[in-house]
Formats: C-alpha cells, sequence, structure tokens
C-alpha cells in the first residue's frame, strides 16, 4: 500500500470515528472517554503533535 493509500484510510478512520463521537450525547459517553476527549483536545489545542493513531 503506497503512501497516499495508507494516509486516506487513516483520514476515513477518522472522520468515522468523529462522526461517531458527535452523535453520541454526551451522557452516553463514561466518564473515562470524556476524560480522553478532553485530554486530546487540550493537547491539540495547544499544538501539541497528537499521534494519528491514538485519535483513530
Amino acid at each position: 500500500m503506497n503512501m497516499d493509500a495508507e494516509l486516506l484510510r487513516r483520514v476515513e478512520r477518522l472522520e468515522e470515528k468523529l462522526d461517531r463521537i458527535l452523535e453520541i450525547p454526551e451522557d452516553e459517553l463514561t466518564e473515562e472517554e470524556i476524560k480522553e476527549l478532553n485530554r486530546t483536545s487540550e493537547r491539540m489545542r495547544k499544538d501539541e503533535k497528537v499521534p494519528l493513531d491514538n485519535l483513530l
């Protein structure tokens, strides 16, 4: 698989996960899931590198 195809596959997985998260009301997420999302969001706001695999 070439780099472009691998990148496209990862972006598609990320989009699917984000779509799912956006559809889930917060009361359906576990406390740990909310904490994990908040930690990742905070790292991204600080312009820290967040490995793509952590988002998937």
